[in-house]
Formats: C-alpha cells, sequence, structure tokens
C-alpha cells in the first residue's frame, strides 16, 4: 500500500485528490469550513469522534501550524501557493478581499503534477474576470462510460436591492470521447430554468475528461461552481 500525506485545515471546504505517481505518497488535502483546533479527535477532542480522519492522520503527516485568515479566499490562496496572502499575485496588480490569483502564479497542483501528479480538485471556483465563456476541465484517473451531470451553482454578486437577481445559468458539458476531440453531452445553452442545484442525465458517453463551458449567467452576477461532478462507471480494460 503506498503511504499517504494528509493535510487538515480549516475555512473552506476543498478536498483535493491528487492520485499518487509511481514511488509517490498518496497526498489528499481537505480544508473545510468554521473548523475549529480542537473538534477532531486527532486535535484532541472529547466530544467529536473522527476515527477515519484520525486513522488518515496516524498513517501520514500532521501539520500544527498555518495562518488563518478572517474569511476564506485568502487561506485557500496561501494553501495553494505557500505564500503569505498579501505577497499573492494578483491581475492589475489590486488586492481583493478574496484573491484572485494571477494566471502566473505558481500552485501546489502544478508543482505536483511536473513532478509527475495526476490531480483533482473540487472546490468552490470562479472565472478569472473578464472571461466570457469560462470553462472548468475534470480529468478522470481512467477512461469512463458517463450518464450523468451534477452541478451547484454559486451567484456571486447577487444583489436584490441593486436589482441584481438570480436567474438561469445557461452552458454545456463535454466529454474528451478522444485526444483533443470534444463532444457535447449534455446541452443546456437554451436553459430558462433558475436551479442552485441541477442534476441532469444524459446519453452515456466515454472518454477521459468531461469540462464545463458556461454560456450565460444571469444579469450582474459572476458564475460560481460550487460543485461540477460527472457520475458514471470506469471502464475496466484486461
Amino acid at each position: 500500500m503506498k503511504p499517504t500525506i494528509t493535510l487538515l485545515a480549516s475555512l473552506l471546504l476543498i478536498p483535493v485528490a491528487v492520485l499518487h505517481a509511481a514511488a509517490s505518497p498518496n497526498i489528499i488535502v481537505i480544508l473545510s469550513d468554521d473548523l475549529g483546533y480542537a473538534d477532531l479527535g486527532c486535535f484532541r477532542s472529547k466530544a467529536i469522534k473522527t476515527p477515519h480522519l484520525g486513522r488518515m492522520v496516524e498513517e501520514g503527516l500532521k501539520l500544527t501550524s498555518f495562518y488563518a485568515q478572517p474569511v476564506c479566499g485568502p487561506s485557500r490562496a496561501a494553501l495553494m501557493t505557500g505564500c503569505f496572502p498579501m505577497r499573492v499575485a494578483e491581475p492589475g496588480n489590486r488586492k481583493n478581499q478574496h484573491n484572485v490569483l494571477h494566471p502566473r502564479e505558481v500552485t501546489m497542483a502544478e508543482m505536483l503534477k511536473d513532478a509527475g501528479y495526476a490531480n483533482e480538485m473540487r472546490t468552490w471556483w470562479q472565472p478569472v474576470e473578464g472571461d466570457t465563456q469560462p470553462t472548468l476541465t475534470s480529468t478522470f484517473g481512467a477512461p469512463a462510460t458517463i450518464h450523468a451531470v451534477r452541478l451547484t451553482w454559486r451567484d456571486i454578486g447577487l444583489d436584490t436591492k441593486r436589482d441584481v437577481k438570480p436567474g438561469s445559468f445557461r452552458y454545456r458539458v463535454e466529454l474528451e470521447t478522444a485526444k483533443d476531440e470534444w463532444t457535447t453531452i449534455l446541452d443546456r445553452s437554451e436553459s430558462i430554468e433558475d436551479l442552485l442545484i441541477d442534476y441532469r442525465e444524459c446519453k452515456p458517453n466515454t472518454g477521459t475528461r468531461a469540462r464545463l463551458v458556461i454560456l450565460a449567467s444571469p444579469k450582474g452576477n459572476t458564475p460560481g461552481v460550487a460543485e461540477f461532478t460527472v457520475l458514471g462507471k470506469t471502464v475496466v480494460t484486461k
């Protein structure tokens, strides 16, 4: 069994599963919302039992120091880059309450990818400012036959007092069925439904990557994605 390194921190729920490369440990990062230091059994909680997380810590690595921030964005930026939030580069050399990483900023996931890891991330995601057709791509560990998609949206900037109202998100989901060949498996480009959680079944298709292409969002809102999950079954090859 490969050794596993588990990092536990607090603020926003971000499970990042990094699949192992040859002779390399598995790395799992769990960053959770409003988690106190002593809210886990492995951090001396007597009231809250977390045996599975405790076992992961016992078999992995326990880190006890992290400079938490008053809001989630800077904490995530610090974790992803290894920098103090004030030193994280942002477009236009601005400083936002929630850090917007500069495209040239190097993240932990990029460094692990260069070291031979296959990275996967599940988190609240929002596009770079000015991106007219945001795209979020998910890579599978092996070819899979996909039969359904589940999305959870975030209305960033929603403010009914300023007439910024909720509405429908229009998008499509594509599957890479061959190298650099993408097939649309779900087309919601004409949607008029206002859904926070959107679950859709589709005709089964097999591929190695899926991507969400956001085509339109409610006026005044920045489209945010709290969850992008494709459901299916791994293709077993002999």
